[in-house]
């Protein structure tokens, strides 16, 4: 029942633990070793939980939220708990956004922008259909005339960098094409 921080549904990757995050206690989260696998000088890094990382940060920055597998509604809770309602952004799928909506109508929401949808008068299709406070997708697929359509709709774009265009040439194609966050 408690919200931990993993971005895979395993802690495989990640930890030096093995199995599914829903199907491990949160004692047993709590004593897997997170750093290790990174560096040695993280050894003993603690699984974050949700609320930590929202006190952490509250005042500091904002907070893109990858939201999956937790109800929507405990998630909610966390973030208004903690009085970060205006300091968040939700990523997920886009019938998990709908729900966000209807919960919590004022948190802003953050789908990626589907393939379909990258052509002329895309973007503008999409907003009709999906609720969206700013689109996501990686950087290479985003140009010029996407981000027209999306400034010319209102609607900020965050792009993801990583892969291939994590170092210095991504992060100045990104602020040369004028996304709003990165």
């Amino acid at each position: 029942g408690a919200l931990v921080l993993m971005h895979d549904s395993t802690v495989d990757r990640t930890t030096n633990g093995t199995g599914a995050v829903h199907d491990l206690t949160l004692r047993q989260i709590r004593d897997l070793d997170a750093g290790t696998k990174f560096h040695p000088r993280y050894r003993r890094e603690r699984v974050p939980l949700f609320e930590e990382a929202l006190r952490l940060c509250r005042g500091r920055v904002h907070i893109y939220v990858d939201h999956k597998e937790a109800p929507t509604a405990e998630v909610l809770r966390a973030i208004r708990a903690q009085k970060m309602e205006g300091s968040v952004v939700v990523y997920a799928g886009t019938e998990a956004l709908r729900e966000w909506k209807r919960l919590a109508p004022e948190i802003p929401v953050m789908p990626s922008l589907p393939t379909e949808y990258r052509v002329e008068g895309g973007v503008q299709r999409f907003l009709a259909s999906h609720p969206a406070d700013v689109l996501d997708g990686h950087l290479l697929q985003w140009n010029a005339d996407l981000l027209r359509q999306a400034a010319a709709a209102g609607v900020p774009v965050y792009v993801d960098i990583m892969g291939p265009t994590d170092r210095e040439e991504g992060y100045t194609r990104a602020l040369e094409l004028g996304v709003q966050g990165i």
